[in-house]
């Protein structure tokens, strides 16, 4: 299962495994506790579903659940 992040409005997310910077349109990645940890902080938003299936892919994520 692979889920859609978008970063929330005013704010930069980094991807951990390359540094990049996730686009504020979003991308697709692998579920793991860092993307779960940011979207508790507020600083991103996760889609699933139909959303995240179009959603642009990235990476296979390095800590995969």
């Amino acid at each position: 299962m692979r889920f859609k992040i978008t970063p929330t409005e005013g704010r930069v997310v980094r991807d951990p495994r390359n540094g990049s910077v996730v686009p504020p349109t979003g991308t697709t990645v692998n579920p793991s506790a860092y993307w779960r940890r940011l979207a508790l902080d507020g600083d991103l938003t996760i889609e699933l579903g139909d959303e995240a299936e179009a959603a642009p892919e990235a990476e296979a994520d390095p800590d995969p659940e």
